[in-house]
């Protein structure tokens, strides 16, 4: 639309351009937050799910804790077989969910003991840079005090990267 403008010579070009590159910057700012909303939403729905599964799965576990929490041992051989029966069942529904529970508690150690390296190999850099900084190296001619004041230098640049470890 504007090169219709810009081809007939209007009076008003530049304001027609400046009011384009508005409207191409508005346009831009609404994608903008279109896209933080989508997100937005997208992060609702997947605390809403996660919620679901969690009375879900909260639930399971209740009506699972009540059957066992049972203390009836029966009257008769008939009960007794069918309560052992259920007992059966129930330990049949709890094994694959046994073998999950060990999985997520190894993948929770593994992210603690990942944790617990960086923190380590942090630290022991940190240590390690200290000991370097504190290497006194004596000047003893104009070549040697240049190089600790390029020394001191690059300590500064180092102790301004290294505030914010």
């Amino acid at each position: 639309m504007v090169k219709d403008f810009e081809n007939t010579g209007h009076s008003q070009l530049d304001k027609i351009r400046m009011r384009q590159k508005q409207i191409h910057d508005l346009w831009a700012h609404l994608n903008r937050l279109k896209q933080q909303k989508e997100r937005s939403l997208e992060g609702a729905s997947s605390v809403e799910v996660f919620h679901c599964t969690s009375n879900e799965t909260r639930d399971w576990m209740v009506e699972k804790m009540d059957k066992l929490d049972t203390d009836e041992l029966g009257r008769d051989l008939k009960t007794v077989q069918s309560l052992q029966h259920k007992h059966h069942q129930l330990e049949r529904e709890l094994a694959p969910v046994e073998e999950k529970v060990k999985a997520v508690e190894r993948r929770n150690r593994l992210e603690e003991t990942v944790g617990q390296q960086m923190f380590l190999n942090s630290a022991k850099s940190l240590v390690n840079w200290v000991g370097d900084v504190n290497a006194d190296e004596p000047a003893r001619d104009v070549t040697t005090v240049e190089h600790l004041l390029k020394s001191h230098q690059d300590l500064d640049d180092d102790i301004r990267a290294h505030q914010e470890e």
